[in-house]
């Protein structure tokens, strides 16, 4: 759900009507009407005044509590799955470094240590990407 289904959703849970929701913000109805049609946006003053009137956080107004809850659902998935990812592989370069081991000693320590290489770069990609996407939410007010 995007911004203005949410306040529209809001607005009517409150009974308010533009008018009235204008009067609490000191707007023009035609503001409120133009930020329901998704024509414009409300500069962050007006977002944080928003958020006092209805009592829901500035996430939650700008983004939904379902893309809320979805976000951070995802984010908790990834760790678990990527620590089976890395038993898978270290499961299967320590097979494989087993077999090898008469032939290439440095082989067996190689198949070892890509799986914790390949772990590690993507779990700092994901950290990365998460920070500097928290950093944008921030900036952006």
């Amino acid at each position: 759900m995007d911004f203005k289904e949410n306040l529209i959703q809001l607005r009517k849970k409150a009974n308010l009507s533009q008018e009235q929701l204008a009067d609490k913000l000191s707007v023009t109805r035609q503001a409120i009407s133009k930020w329901e049609s998704g024509q414009t946006m409300p500069e962050a003053d007006k977002i944080l005044l928003l958020s006092d009137i209805f009592n829901v956080t500035t996430d939650q107004l700008l983004k939904g509590t379902e893309d809320s809850q979805n976000h951070k659902k995802e984010g908790a998935d990834f760790f678990p799955l990527m620590g089976y990812i890395f038993l898978i592989l270290l499961a299967i370069g320590g097979y494989i470094g087993y077999f090898v081991l008469y032939m290439d000693t440095y082989f067996f320590l190689l198949m070892m240590i890509i799986p914790i290489v390949i772990f590690s770069a993507i779990a700092i990609f994901k950290i990365k990407k998460a920070v500097l996407n928290k950093n944008k939410k921030h900036q952006s007010f």
